[in-house]
Parts: structure tokens; C-alpha cells; sequence
């Protein structure tokens, strides 16, 4: 009977349309607690699944979701409760004889623990036979830790969590998690679902490892840094042997075989032998510290060296450099001292009068005359100092072996002194009143475009004892308020001072210095021998000091004061193309006094350039 019903079925199915299942409506049932109070069902993500009552009379359907899957489905009376996961998009509903309704799609979203209905449109079956429903059960598998691979009657079926529906009956079931040890047992499903709860058992250890007589070994398991140093431990290693090794960049690499024990922690020691030893450097004076062509410090130097030969150089600016070559053995600490011999000079520092007080780089050495012996190269400042007398302040170089001269005139203290700053360059000259004039007490350095030397063309000596000049150019190039002068006014300054006939100090060197035309030099004058210049040739023998004064037979000549070495000063008739020292005097005349031979008219027209 039941096969000839079987028959009858097939012949309904055959003859039935091709699809006879249509949706009359879809919609949310927000009132409906079903899903998340009364009949709650959880999906494989442990989340709770939606639920959507189908409604029709007939019974047989299957249904698919894609790969979201259909969590559950129950016949209920006049409805099929179909339980889907949040998120579902579509629905496929299959039946035998009505046919099927592929991939249906939602006219809403699906959200979790919510009910929604469903109401199907189908042709009637006349009869039906359902095969009898499979008797399955669910099994969950829980595991600490979790990610461990499940494997029933022998095949993967997932990893931990994991829960799966099965038929009822008995199962072999297997856990395999990488470094644990695998579990495995039997199950009898039936009744209700099963649950089982595992604990792996660790197939690791750890392993602590130390270092002596220093910390900070690189350490290496089986040939792979750790990126540890010791000490440290080493956690879930697995069990077994492992070979361990230190390395350093100042110790020789050291290896031990470790055993490892399921959760044990070993303790491995490790006595570390030296590549290495101390040198340790000292140098006087402080120097640079080389070692094979590398700075290390300025100083001392003290640090390790692995075993060879090493040139060490110690190395300072105005010392000679010494170096030495040193064969480092490991274990044994050595000491390198330097002493470097400086590159030296004098100074002989002479003055007038003696006695003057010798200050090197603000220190004091004594009364001149005096030699400063053993000073290194370089540039310094000297400073001499008297009572009554000016300070001289210098700078100076000394050279290696040799011998630098110092030798200087100090001037009087003088009252009335004062500075004046030439507008025209910004620089200041020295002046003084003597009488009722005011001299310069510097010789004049104003650089013109023409008709101006520096002595032996050499720039410092302008800027040491002023420029030479031509005549013509010496008569315009005083700043204003102030003049070349008349041979008349030198003649007063010798009467303001006592006449012309001084001891003016002798000077039997080849230098430039100081000269003052009053006894001991109080006067505050300072004519300065500069020499003078002749048809491009230089001659020291002599302070040479132009006057606006020119014979009127002689149309090539102009007068000129002339101080000597050997105590005299007197006016001298020169070539106007000579190039001679000016000293400029302060206009102090009433304007209708007749001054052609003192002015500096016709100035504006004379052109000159500053550098």
C-alpha cells in the first residue's frame, strides 16, 4: 500500500505546474515575542536568530538560505516556523509537488530575535507522503584554550567553540591544538543535546636564562634570535630539547642543550668568557683620543677593545701629535698615557721708559725689559701698563722657535685729550689741545681714489701709522672743521711747547714707532714715524708731516716738517709728488683771516673712495 501511494504522489508531482508557490505578503510582527522571549534560538555565532512563521496549509517545504544557512525550522498548525540568521538577504523554498520559489528577497531588513510572517499562495495537493523526519541532536564542543581543531569519527568538522548538529548515535571525537596535547573520547547522542567542556594540557614549558658576569646577551633558541636579552624567560617553548645560545659583541658565544618539561620553567646558567679587554688613555695637555684613525673623546679615554693591534694617537692644535701601537689581549686590561710637547715661541717686550708693566693674556709677567719664553703659537694680547704714562694694548702672533719683538714708546698721560670720529668712514683719531690749537694726535688714514699709499703698500701699516699722501691731495683730504697746516701754525705748537729743538727719543731700530717732539713725550703730540715715498720707493728714515705751505718760485715743491732720528725737527722743502704723513689741525681762525695756505677749500671737488 504504501508503495502504490508512492506512485500516486509521483503522478500528482509529474502533472503539477512547474511553480505553484507564490508570497501574498511579508512583514514585521514588532508585538511578537516568540523569537526573543517564548522560543529564543541561538545560531552557530551565538547570536539569537529571527524567526519567520510561514503561513500555509500544506506541509512538505524545504528551505535554503545561501550561505547564511537556515538555523531551524518547525511545523507548527497552519504554519512553518522558520528560524534564519540576522542579516539574511534571500529565501529559497522548495516542494515536491508545488514546485519551487527560488531566491526570494526580503523586502526588509532581518534583525536579530525579531518575528516576521510570511504568508504563501500554493496549489493543493491531493496526497502526500513525507518521509519521516531524521532523529538528529546537537553537539557543542567548548575547549581552554579555544582555536582547537575538532575531528568526529576521524574527520575535520571545525574548531572550538563548535557546536553541529549530528544523527543520534555514538561518535568518536578528537581535539588537536598545536604545542597541546590532543584530547579525544566517545559520545552517545540522543535525547537531549550534548556539551562537552575541555581542558588542554600545555606541551610547553619555560625556560629562565642568565648571564654572568654581565646582562644583555642576545639570545638564541635553535639558531633564532628572540629578540631577547638576558635575563629573561622564555615563555611557552615547547617541551623537548632546544638548543640555546648567548651572544655578545664583547664575549664569545657560549651554546647549551635545554630540556624542556610540560609546565616546567629551567633554569639556564651561562658563565660567559671575555673577547675583550679595558684600555684605558690619558694625555697632557687634554688632546684628541684616535684610535686606527677614529675620535673618541677629548681627554681620557677608557673602554674595551677586542683582541689585535691598534695604533692610539693623541692629537692637539699648537702640540706635536704622538702616537703609539698596542697589541689588546682578552682578559688583560692595559693603560696608555700621552705627554705632548707644545709648539712654542718668545716674545721680547722692550719699552721707553723701562720698566713698564707686562700683562700676556691679562696675566702679568713683569717689568720691561723682559723675554716671555715657551708660549705656544697663536695669536695673543699684550698689555703694558705705567704709572703717568698711557696704556698700549696689542695683539701679536707667535710663530713656532721664533722670537717676536715688542717694542713700544708709552706716552705721558695728558690731559685735554679727546676723540673725534671722521664722519666720512667712521673712524676715531686721537686729538689733543696744546695751546690754544687742536691737533690730531694720530695720523690721518682716510683712503682716496688717487694721490694715497699705504707704506711699503701693505694695508696693516695704514691702519697702524696712517696714510701717505701727495701735496695736492694732503691739502684737501682733512675733514671738515679741520685743515692741513700752515707752516706758521707748526711754528706755534714749537713755541706752545718750548721751541723746536727737542730731544725727540732715539729709535735706532728699523720699525715704525712713536715719536713725541717734547721731552718725555707730555706734550700728547705723538708724531709717529711713517716714512715717506718716492717715485714708487719707500724710505724709513724719518716722520715726514706736509704744510699747506709752497714756496712761491718753486711750483713742484712744498714745505714740509721733517723729525729725524737724532733729535731734530725742522722744515724741509720736498717734492710735492712725494707721498708724506698729514696731521690735521682744528680750523679755530675767524672766517675773513686769509687761510688759502691752512683751508681746505676746493674740498667739494674732490673726489674720494672708501673701502
Amino acid at each position: 500500500m504504501y508503495r502504490f501511494i508512492a506512485i500516486i504522489t509521483l503522478f500528482f508531482a509529474l502533472s503539477a505546474p512547474a511553480q505553484d508557490i507564490a508570497v501574498k505578503s511579508f512583514r514585521c510582527l514588532p508585538r511578537d515575542m516568540d523569537a526573543r522571549i517564548a522560543h529564543p534560538v541561538t545560531d552557530q555565532n551565538g547570536d539569537v536568530a529571527a524567526l519567520i512563521k510561514v503561513v500555509t496549509t500544506e506541509t512538505g517545504f524545504k528551505f535554503e538560505a545561501g550561505t547564511l544557512g537556515i538555523v531551524k525550522t518547525e511545523q507548527k498548525i497552519s504554519e512553518i516556523w522558520v528560524y534564519v540568521p540576522y542579516g539574511s538577504r534571500k529565501i529559497t523554498i522548495k516542494h515536491p509537488q508545488l514546485g519551487i520559489l527560488r531566491n526570494y528577497i526580503y523586502p526588509e531588513a532581518i534583525k536579530k530575535s525579531t518575528v516576521y510572517e510570511m504568508v504563501l499562495t500554493t496549489g493543493k495537493v491531493v496526497t502526500t507522503v513525507e518521509e519521516p523526519d531524521i532523529e538528529t541532536q546537537w553537539l557543542i564542543i567548548k575547549s581552554n584554550p579555544t582555536g582547537a581543531n575538532v575531528f568526529v569519527n576521524d574527520k575535520l568538522a571545525g574548531t572550538t567553540p563548535f557546536q553541529r548538529k549530528f544523527k543520534e548515535g555514538e561518535f568518536n571525537y578528537r581535539l588537536e591544538k598545536n604545542r597541546y596535547h590532543n584530547k579525544a573520547g566517545k559520545i552517545e547522542l540522543s535525547g537531549e543535546r550534548k556539551t562537552l567542556d575541555l581542558e588542554l594540557k600545555p606541551k610547553f614549558g619555560n625556560i629562565r636564562i642568565t648571564s654572568t658576569p654581565e646582562n644583555g646577551m642576545q639570545i638564541y633558541v635553535d639558531d633564532e634570535n628572540t629578540g631577547e636579552t638576558t635575563p629573561a624567560t622564555l615563555e611557552e617553548v615547547s617541551s623537548g630539547e632546544h638548543r640555546v645560545k648567548l651572544q655578545s659583541e664583547w664575549y664569545q658565544p657560549q651554546t647549551k642543550m635545554i630540556t624542556v618539561n610540560d609546565e616546567q620553567t629551567t633554569n639556564a646558567e651561562f658563565s660567559m668568557q671575555p673577547a675583550f679587554a679595558k684600555l684605558s688613555i690619558t694625555a697632557k695637555p687634554d688632546a684628541d683620543i684616535l684610535i686606527d684613525g677614529d675620535k673618541k673623546t677629548t681627554g681620557s679615554w677608557s673602554g674595551r677593545l677586542l683582541s689585535g693591534i691598534y695604533t692610539v694617537k693623541a692629537e692637539k692644535a699648537k702640540y706635536y701629535s704622538e702616537d703609539k701601537q698596542i697589541e689588546i689581549t682578552a682578559g688583560n686590561d692595559e693603560t696608555l698615557s700621552f705627554e705632548l710637547n707644545g709648539k712654542t715661541g718668545s716674545v721680547d717686550v722692550v719699552t721707553i721708559p723701562m720698566e713698564a708693566t707686562v700683562y700676556f693674556e691679562g696675566v702679568k709677567q713683569g717689568l720691561s725689559p723682559l723675554t716671555i719664553k715657551d708660549k705656544l703659537t697663536g695669536s695673543y694680547d699684550i698689555r703694558l701698563e705705567k704709572e703717568g704714562y698711557g696704556t698700549v694694548s696689542k695683539s701679536i702672533t707667535i710663530n713656532e722657535d721664533e722670537t717676536v719683538s715688542v717694542e713700544e714708546i708709552l706716552e705721558k698721560s695728558v690731559k685735554n685729550k679727546s676723540i673725534f670720529t671722521d664722519t666720512r668712514d667712521g673712524k676715531p683719531y686721537k686729538t689733543v689741545k696744546i695751546g690754544n690749537q687742536t691737533w690730531m694726535a694720530e695720523n690721518l688714514n682716510y683712503k682716496t681714489s688717487y694721490g694715497s699709499w699705504c707704506y711699503d703698500d701693505k694695508s696693516s701699516n695704514c691702519e697702524k701709522y696712517g696714510r701717505l699722501y701727495d701735496w695736492e691731495t694732503a691739502k684737501k683730504v682733512c675733514p671738515d672743521g679741520w685743515h692741513l697746516p700752515s707752516k706758521s701754525e707748526f711754528e706755534t705748537l714749537w713755541e706752545n711747547v718750548g721751541g723746536k729743538d727737542l730731544l725727540f727719543g732715539m729709535n735706532n731700530s728699523s720699525t715704525l714707532a712713536y715719536k713725541s717732539i717734547l721731552p718725555g713725550g707730555n706734550s700728547g703730540f705723538s708724531a709717529l714715524f711713517a716714512g715717506k715715498r718716492e717715485k714708487n720707493i719707500y724710505y724709513l728714515d724719518a716722520g715726514y708731516f706736509w704744510s699747506s705751505f709752497s714756496p712761491t718760485n718753486m711750483a713742484d715743491y712744498a714745505d714740509c716738517l721733517i723729525i729725524g732720528h737724532f733729535n731734530d725737527a725742522d722744515f724741509g722743502t720736498w717734492f710735492r709728488s712725494s707721498g708724506m704723513s698729514v696731521r690735521c689741525v682744528k680750523d679755530e681762525f675767524p672766517l675773513n683771516q686769509n687761510l688759502s695756505s691752512i683751508s681746505n677749500k676746493g674740498f667739494e671737488d674732490f673726489t674720494e673712495t672708501v673701502k
